[in-house]
């Protein structure tokens, strides 16, 4: 399959939520594809749509599904027609369940039985699909073997062989439901903090699997040496364990750089709720200074309870025209009183698992599976139901769709130090090379629009991004003011 991909910081997906109205007439709709088109297709936009099924009952059924599959599909046409696309292609789906109850298998949702009979106990749910919307590049009738992971009635395809082709084994994905990457996800409550209490009914020196069974599966996971395991539920929900214990529960990390973090898809369970401590301080709201707050003159509000300590971090800010002085509550840590904060070793990319992708884009192999490499990557992260991302070590980082690599990842810098490391290098191109070089290297296998520059092949698209470092960040390899290269993300067409 080949296409003809927009830069993919064009590519991020807008959500809504909308009313059940009814939009347009069917004749006029875009189809929603079950094939990829057999030739170089553009894609328009990339949405997300979601909506809530039964609020606050014990049950949603398979017709209630059904339902809100066909309006979302409803609305995707419509928003495809406002955008100029001539087709819809469904690439994910995720059903985010609130569990009081046990859950029974996403993919028993995703293919209803028969009976049409209550599946789930549960708070409530929310469906989502996320689809392109495409510029057909041909008649409608001009459609490859390659089935889409979703088809027009938004039912998952799974793989049946097509036998070989030129050579090759083809397989389609078609009409099987799968569980793959499904999480466990819980009733929480409210996002409270207390140092004898602990925060969602967690408690200091818990065990990994009673973590997970108050908060369901992690949105994140890092082993961060021998000792230590840091998950994320939120962005503001960060968990250590030390020898499977829990040693510390905050609302900050400092280990990862903003880059890095903006890729992960956080549990919006938690970060649609602002923390409350020791039922006095509320996350980013004034508090009022005490000759009891220890260490308030170094920014920090400490309280102890036996073994366990928890710190408020404050800072001052001005309120409106009285130039008055506040402090305010940003961030909270509840730890273990002899708790040390665990660092983490940003060794350079891995150099077999750099040279097992060099060789695919050059077109030295054919295939990409990474597993066979028996390489364990150092953290990985819950993307949707298909779609997991993994940090192996250094810069790169690998987006999975199924069983299959979908995107490689080159950062600028992993680590929230502003130390970069050791540059990376795929493909020919090295980190940190100037815009005139690469394009120098690159001759005419490229597009350049400003800073960034486009590269398309028929197995992949490459995009660079290239931004002018100043004096006081830029790394000792790069040479001359010319804007540099710093991070890159190279989509894979297996």
């Amino acid at each position: 399959m080949m296409r003809k991909s927009l830069s993919f910081f064009a590519l991020l997906c807008s959500i809504a939520i909308f009313s059940d109205a009814t939009y347009g007439t069917e004749d006029k709709m875009p189809e929603v594809l079950n094939f990829y088109p057999a030739c170089d297709y553009e894609i328009v936009d990339t949405v997300t749509y979601q909506r809530r099924l039964a609020p606050r009952v014990s049950s949603v059924s398979n017709s209630d599904i059904e339902k809100a599959k066909n309006r979302i599909i409803s609305r995707m046409k419509n928003t495809a027609i406002d955008k100029g696309a001539d087709a819809v292609i469904l690439i994910d789906s995720d059903l985010a369940i609130i569990n009081t109850s046990n859950a029974s298998p996403i993919g028993s949702l995703l293919d209803p039985n028969p009976q049409g009979k209550g599946v789930i106990g549960a708070s409530h749910h929310t469906l989502a699909y996320t689809a392109e919307l495409i510029k057909l590049c041909g008649s409608i009738s001009n459609l490859s073997n390659n089935a889409t992971p979703y088809n027009a009635k938004g039912k998952e395809q799974k793989a049946i062989s097509l036998g070989t082709v030129g050579g090759w084994q083809k397989t389609i994905e078609l009409d099987m439901a799968s569980a793959q990457g499904q999480r466990t996800i819980t009733d929480i409550g409210n996002y409270s903090v207390d140092i004898d209490d602990g925060v969602f009914g967690l408690e200091l020196n818990m065990s990994l699997a009673e973590v997970q069974k108050i908060l369901g599966t992690p949105t994140f996971r890092l082993k961060a040496d021998d000792e230590h395991l840091i998950l994320a539920y939120g962005r503001g929900l960060w968990l250590v364990l030390k020898h499977d214990e829990l040693a510390s529960i905050s609302s900050k990390q400092t280990w990862l750089s903003s880059e890095f973090i903006n890729l992960l898809a956080f549990d919006e369970r938690i970060d649609d709720q602002a923390w409350t401590a020791q039922a006095q301080y509320r996350q980013n709201q004034p508090i009022s200074a005490s000759d009891n707050h220890k260490n308030l003159a170094a920014g920090i509000i400490v309280h102890q309870s036996g073994d366990a300590q928890l710190l408020i971090d404050v800072e001052s800010f001005i309120t409106g025209n009285t130039q008055n002085h506040q402090l305010k509550a940003i961030h909270y840590a509840l730890e273990k009183t002899n708790y040390k904060r665990p660092s983490i070793s940003f060794k350079p990319s891995n150099p077999k698992l750099l040279s097992y992708i060099n060789a695919y884009l050059q077109q030295e192999r054919n295939t990409m599976d990474v597993s066979s490499l028996n390489i364990v990557p150092r953290a990985s992260a819950w993307l949707s139901n298909r779609k997991t991302l993994n940090w192996y070590s250094g810069n790169l980082l690998i987006e999975n769709l199924g069983a299959s690599i979908n995107k490689v990842i080159l950062l600028e810098n992993p680590s929230s130090d502003s130390d970069y490391g050791v540059p990376w290098v795929i493909n020919g191109l090295r980190q940190f090379m100037t815009i005139d070089e690469a394009t120098q290297q690159l001759g005419d296998d490229m597009f350049q629009l400003n800073d960034k520059i486009e590269v398309t092949q028929s197995h992949f698209v490459q995009e660079l991004l290239f931004y002018e470092l100043n004096e006081n960040n830029k790394h000792k390899s790069a040479k001359g003011s010319s804007p540099q290269l710093i991070s890159s993300q190279i989509v894979i067409y297996q």
